[in-house]
């Protein structure tokens, strides 16, 4: 008995070594999958809200733009600015009055949409008169506020985000003239309010707003101080106690004081850092994700932060999927490595699928403008390390709405994947043509000169011209831009769109490029 125990021992410890090594082998390759799917859904969760954040706030810049130029820039409220420029206290006391009565109405209508401020300034950043403060004037800004001194010395408007004296905001300056005479200053800011509103009304998170210390303990009167608080995530950063608690009812304060207890030890890990970040955390069996989205002024000095609470389940569903995998290994040993590595093919065509579908537009089949702003990034990026060239074409069909009257939308359908097809055959595989929007398209062309570009973009015009549609026929207009020195992804894009819209107005069917 003995003898035979000892000839079939060193096959029990082979099996178990293969044994513990297969399962050792199983444990890292699923951790390594755990990990990899873990961070490529950070990094995808952080892209999303990131864009969703910068979608909102040029949303309400369109709107302090467009107040600026049809209730503001008057003839009228220039020419009292004039006088009161060069008028003596006496006279500045009217025009001040007269100034209140005239936008008194419009700013309680404005406060009521979360515009903060709506203050003019006389030439040399001089506080004349605040609508939050009206009592609060004649006190220099020079130095305080350098969106306003910059306006001052460009005579150009300029937008970002900004603490002020009583209230921060996204501020936004425009000079005012009068005759062609430089006369002052007026600034539209609108609350983070405004955006909290806005954002938590389309998506389940909690927002707020936190500021660096040193910034609001160097621009803010001090007896307006008391309106703000230190931060639960550091002691370097205070909170606006005026913020209105919307969104709240996902969180109650003693879980959101929890949870910024566990998400402030990995704060104060990159807190000075301006990159967008993401932090998971896990409490009471539930998971949460904390989105740190920079704040930075209009002359890119770090500000704070645009803080974002979502409760999120899917690392936990995914941690937990690591979990029972490992446990079936560790129970059924060899036999399931064969399950496993069927799971895993499964997984990954799912995860491709799924990337596949967020990439895709769904009608073409081509990147869709999710997709094309990501490429376009990595492509700026490639461009300027290797010192090589970028062209965008934008392009839409023309009168498209009348394809969609007269024969449906789903002929006009039909149109927009054709036009997809056909350019997708006619460019190289490097290029990437994707759906903007609507009946607008982009190609991204790396290591395209303009030159190149606009011969390519006027061979897809005539491609286009010739083919019969089954509608018929019908033509495209085109844009065409390379990348600058100084180009940002929007600036590109919108030089592209700009020549379109020139294509437009100079009779459709053409193809216009930038300068060369």
């Amino acid at each position: 008995m003995k003898e035979k125990i000892r000839r079939i021992l060193p096959y029990i410890i082979a099996a178990i070594g293969l044994y513990l090594f297969l399962i050792v082998m199983v444990s890292l390759f699923f951790l390594d999958r755990y990990e990899r799917e873990k961070k490529l859904y950070l990094q995808k969760r952080l892209e999303t809200a990131s864009v969703e954040i910068e979608t909102l706030k040029l949303t309400y810049d369109t709107i302090a733009r467009t107040m600026f130029d049809s209730s503001i820039n008057t003839p009228c409220v220039t020419e009292m600015m004039a006088r009161a420029a060069d008028g003596d206290d006496e006279q500045k006391e009217r025009i001040r009055h007269q100034l209140y009565g005239h936008f008194s109405r419009l700013y309680r209508s404005l406060e009521e949409h979360n515009v903060r401020q709506l203050h003019f300034h006389l030439p040399g950043s001089v506080s004349f008169l605040r609508f939050h403060r009206p009592e609060k004037y004649g006190d220099s800004l020079q130095g305080i506020r350098p969106a306003i001194d910059a306006v001052n010395r460009t005579r150009r408007s300029v937008s970002g985000f900004e603490e002020g004296r009583i209230f921060n905001g996204f501020r936004h300056v425009f000079p005012l003239f009068h005759e062609g005479r430089f006369v002052g200053t007026v600034e539209l800011s609108y609350s983070f309010d405004a955006i909290k509103r806005l954002a938590q009304n389309l998506y389940p998170a909690y927002y707020t707003l936190i500021l660096r210390r040193s910034v609001v303990e160097n621009k803010v009167f001090s007896d307006e101080r008391s309106n703000y608080s230190t931060s639960a995530l550091s002691p370097d950063y205070l909170v606006d106690n005026r913020l209105h608690e919307r969104g709240r009812y996902l969180f109650t304060k003693e879980r959101l004081s929890r949870l910024n207890a566990v998400f402030s030890e990995s704060f104060e890990d990159f807190e000075d850092q301006r990159t967008p970040r993401i932090i998971p955390a896990v409490l009471d069996g539930k998971g949460y994700l904390m989105l740190l989205n920079p704040l930075e002024s209009f002359d890119r000095k770090h500000v704070g932060y645009i803080v974002a609470y979502l409760p999120d389940q899917h690392l936990i569903n995914l941690e937990s999927n690591f979990k029972t995998v490992i446990m079936f290994a560790l129970i059924l040993g060899v036999p399931p490595t064969v399950m496993i590595v069927y799971f895993l093919y499964r997984l990954r065509q799912h995860h491709k699928l799924l990337i596949r579908h967020a990439n895709t537009d769904r009608l073409t089949r081509i990147a869709n403008r999710a997709s094309l702003l990501y490429q376009i990034g990595f492509m700026i990026k490639n461009a300027r390390r290797g010192r090589t060239p970028l062209s965008v074409i934008f392009f839409d069909i023309d009168h498209f709405k009348q394809i969609n009257d007269a024969h449906g939308h789903r002929m006009g359908d039909k149109a927009l994947v054709d036009v997809s097809t056909l350019v997708k055959k006619r460019i190289r595989e490097s290029d990437i043509v994707g759906r903007w929007g609507g009946e607008e398209f982009i190609i991204l062309l790396p290591h395209t000169k303009l030159h190149d570009a606009i011969m390519l973009a006027e061979e897809i015009r005539i491609l286009i011209g010739a083919y019969p549609f089954e509608h018929g026929y019908m033509s495209c207009s085109f844009g065409v831009a390379e990348l600058e020195e100084d180009d940002t992804h929007e600036s590109l894009i919108n030089r592209a769109d700009a020549m379109l819209y020139e294509a437009k107005a100079q009779g459709r069917n053409r193809v216009c490029p930038g300068p060369e």
